[in-house]
């Protein structure tokens, strides 16, 4: 069975790399340090390689978001951070 792993590209975090578990969205937003503001990764292609695949997101920009939203995004930070850690 192959693997899969999401790849971003530049931005904030350029070059992070996580093993996927789930059917991955079109795009991301991630929390930043800067209060209520997300980073923007969106879907770029599929890369196909011995063993693993990568499906690479790539940085898009800053997007404003509401103080419920940085909750939210915290909260599956959090769970995402505790499922790599296994």
């Amino acid at each position: 069975m192959r693997n899969l792993a999401i790849e971003l590209l530049g931005g904030p975090q350029d070059g992070y790399s996580i093993e996927c578990l789930l059917t991955p969205p079109p795009y991301f937003l991630l929390p930043t340090p800067s209060k209520n503001v997300a980073t923007i990764y969106y879907f770029e292609r599929v890369c196909f390689s011995a063993g693993i695949s990568r499906l690479r997101y790539v940085f898009s920009g800053y997007q404003a978001i509401t103080a419920e939203e940085l909750q939210e995004l915290k909260g599956f930070e959090q769970q995402s951070n505790s499922l790599r850690s296994r």
